[in-house]
């Protein structure tokens, strides 16, 4: 029984590495993402995928490869195909940008491994995400008493934004029946997922049920058509909910 797991931390070893082993790998990280950003300007915003899944032919194995030729892997599957976020010519939604100082920020995060869902295990890590919250919250003219948390991303922030908006108008399974979402036709995916995810099994699909109405020159919601659709019989009676939004 030793043996083996002496075996076995000799092969997790491998992914603690020395300090030399370490620069190596940080310079060439470090390179890879100068010439990212170097080349950046005069990227494509868009690169059509043409379906070849390297990933399938090289599934994940054992055995480890060299620093440079998992860079060049990831270069040719990944960084070269579909949408390019860190361009500026991305105005889809607003994007993470690939900013240099973001991502070391997040290097740093990654290598303390800072827990910061509870305050007692990690106070400094719960302060500071805190702190950038109350200053997300005066950058948009939020009052003092407003609170939240950092999020993954747009889907949880959305499924967040829901059940906050269903806690606050006190839509318990009682009321669901009698409720829907009215969404514009621009509205983003995540609403949906979010929907299914707060949904009461015993009420099924009539739990908040979706109502989507037109867009007007893109921009401004036909109020109108929203009006007419409030009236309509399989609407009626049914309390609303706060519309979704664009996007996340």
């Amino acid at each position: 029984m030793l043996e083996k797991i002496r075996e076995l931390e000799r092969a997790a070893r491998q992914l603690d590495p020395g300090p030399e082993q370490r620069r190596a790998w940080f310079a060439q990280a470090g390179d890879y993402a100068e010439a990212f950003l170097g080349a950046l300007p005069g990227a494509r915003t868009y690169a059509r995928d043409h379906g070849h899944d390297g990933f399938a032919e090289h599934p994940p194995g054992e055995t480890p490869a060299p620093m440079a030729e998992v860079l060049d892997f990831f270069r040719r599957e990944v960084d070269t195909t579909g949408i390019l976020p860190a361009s500026g010519g991305q105005l889809g939604y607003i994007p993470g940008g690939g900013l240099f100082p973001s991502a070391l920020g997040d290097f740093l995060a990654d290598i303390s491994n800072r827990y910061s869902g509870v305050a007692f295990a990690g106070p400094g890590a719960a302060r500071m995400e805190g702190s950038l919250v109350r200053w997300m919250c005066q950058l948009v003219g939020y009052p003092d008493g407003a609170a939240g948390d950092l999020t993954s991303g747009g889907s949880m922030a959305t499924l967040s934004a829901l059940v906050t908006a269903r806690d606050a108008r006190g839509i318990d399974p009682s009321k669901v029946a009698a409720s829907c979402i009215y969404l514009t036709a621009q509205a983003h995916h995540c609403i949906g997922k979010a929907l299914h995810v707060v949904r009461n099994p015993r009420t099924g699909h009539k739990y908040l049920l979706p109502r989507r109405i037109s867009v007007a020159d893109y921009t401004i919601s036909n109020l109108y058509e929203w009006s007419d659709s409030r009236r309509s019989p399989e609407r009626a009676g049914r309390a609303t909910p706060p519309a979704g939004t664009c996007g996340p």
